[in-house]
């Protein structure tokens, strides 16, 4: 039997982001010329093979891909000594306290189970320093950062798709305002609400026909709800557009080429890929101080030194007046965030806790 190391991840989505990085973890183990399959809990709507979990070799070493609470990756750290977890981290339950009691629930139990198993597990891979001192609070003995995945380098390779004249003639026509765009899931940590706000803000000290693209798949019909309200409330419908199916990377790649700044107020993260596609796209980027995010703009992005929609402003004023050194600032970081680098500390990682030889 030829040398092994599986995959494990509760359910395998055809776009979703953990989903992207599991086959991309197959691709370059098998590249090492190991076996290489991915198991699963729950029934795939994915094109690849997977595996029912319950055929895993429990003598095989396995990573664990861990997003929330899986009651057949309970078990398997349990049966199996030779697991490593990939932490992609876990939002704290507070901040779905108020919108959906199940999704707390969920992140209340994926929190407990972390720390069920961080001691049984041979060690982590970590996305980013904040998500691995997590890791070591809830009991894992070592725990190894080594960035994620991304396909940002794809993205800023794709031609101007069906969308790129429009957009770029709309910007035109408003006397090319500093438009904002937001990317990510709309999810409350993310804190969308704040950023309609905030280009309200923007808009009444700039005195400029700047305009806000939200671009995220809501986690409930309830919140979506609240962010359309929240437009309302702000005095800028018409100014925000908020493109709750998500879009293909294509359309993607338009929208980031017709945006001035990429804007974010999310309270937890523990990486922010978007933020590595604005780099890409060579747009600035203005955020909060929080969680992972310093760590990953590093000097590509302007903190907001208030937590508020006019801290928020302020920064993108700031950030439009420093555009240029900003976007050298994140052509230069974006080497180390290189796929074959990552993988480099991933395969460096995955030999120090002894699971490849």
């Amino acid at each position: 039997m030829s040398p092994a190391l599986h995959q494990f991840v509760p359910t395998l989505l055809p776009h979703d982001a953990v989903g992207n990085i599991v086959r991309e973890f197959q691709r370059r183990i098998r590249s090492l010329g190991l076996d290489s399959e991915i198991y699963v809990a729950e029934p795939s709507r994915s094109p690849e093979t997977v595996h029912p979990s319950e055929r895993l070799d429990p003598a095989s070493p396995v990573v664990y891909h861990f997003a929330g609470f899986s009651a057949a990756g309970g078990r398997l750290v349990k049966s199996n000594p030779r697991v490593v977890l990939h932490y992609h981290n876990v939002t704290p339950h507070q901040y779905f306290d108020a919108w959906d009691r199940e999704a707390s629930l969920g992140q209340r139990r994926a929190r407990t189970q972390l720390a069920a198993i961080a001691p049984l597990v041979t060690g982590a891979l970590s996305v980013s320093q904040f998500n691995a001192e997590e890791l070591l609070r809830s009991g894992v003995s070592r725990v190894i950062t080594t960035g994620t995945f991304s396909t940002h380098d794809h993205l800023s390779r794709l031609e101007p798709g069906p969308d790129a004249p429009r957009l770029m003639a709309d910007w035109e026509s408003r006397g090319r305002p500093d438009d904002w765009l937001a990317v990510g899931r709309l999810v409350p940590h993310k804190a969308q609400a704040k950023l309609i706000a905030a280009l309200a803000a923007f808009r009444r000290a700039t005195g400029t026909d700047a305009k806000l693209t939200i671009v995220g798949r809501p986690f409930n019909r309830r919140y979506l709800a609240f962010l359309r309200e929240a437009v309302t409330a702000s005095g800028v419908s018409g100014r925000v557009r908020i493109l709750s199916q998500g879009l293909g990377p294509r359309r993607l790649a338009d929208h980031y080429r017709s945006a001035r700044i990429l804007v974010s107020a999310s309270e937890h993260e523990g990486f922010g890929l978007p933020f590595l596609e604005a780099m890409a796209m060579r747009i600035p980027i203005v955020a909060l101080p929080t969680a992972a995010i310093p760590e990953t703009v590093g000097s590509a992005a302007v903190l907001a030194t208030e937590d508020t929609p006019a801290g928020i402003a302020a920064a993108a004023i700031v950030a439009g007046r420093h555009r240029d050194q900003l976007i050298a600032d994140g052509t230069a970081r974006l080497p180390a965030f290189d796929p074959d680098l990552v993988w480099e500390r991933i395969e460096a990682g995955l030999r120090e806790l002894g699971v490849i030889g």
